[in-house]
């Protein structure tokens, strides 16, 4: 049927697919979007390879302009606990942003060199520093690309 999903056959080419989630809009109610795929090989609904999925792009916006994760970064404040840490240190995140919004955290030795990096979509995060060398360490909590903090923690 002209303009509906194709999931079934051998495709020679991508399938684009687009979804206006509209109608699930609520006001400012957060959305979460959850994938699962089930494929039961026994059922006999898998005959070949699977199913692959690439480049999805979420779009938000109303009345023709389109938003990003954009917030006040007047709002933004990180801290880490414990510190002093001995077996992992705990971001906290706080601010005006939606909690889809997602950050990268660097967290560099005394000598500037990267040693762990992480990206994060939520108001904590959990990093496991048992094993690592006591010392001073800085980190910097990035937004797409742009640096929003600089801190640093103590392992002992």
């Amino acid at each position: 049927v002209a303009g509906q999903p194709i999931y079934t056959g051998i495709q020679g080419g991508w399938v684009r697919e687009e979804i206006d989630l509209t109608p699930y809009l609520q006001g400012s109610t957060p959305v979460e979007l959850t994938f699962a795929f089930t494929l039961g090989a026994g059922s006999g609904f898998l005959t070949k390879d699977g199913f692959y999925f690439d480049d999805l792009k979420l779009v938000a916006g109303q009345g023709g302009e389109v938003s990003t994760t954009d917030f006040d970064e007047s709002s933004f404040s990180v801290g880490t606990r414990p510190n002093p840490a001995s077996d992992r240190v705990v971001f906290d995140l706080k601010g005006d942003f939606p909690s889809f919004t997602s950050f990268d955290i660097e967290v560099f030795n005394a000598l500037g060199q990267p040693v762990y990096q992480l990206r994060r979509s939520s108001q904590t995060a959990q990093l496991d520093v048992a094993d690592w060398v006591p010392g001073v360490y800085f980190y910097q909590v990035k937004h797409q690309g742009k640096v929003l903090a600089v801190r640093r923690f103590v392992v002992g």
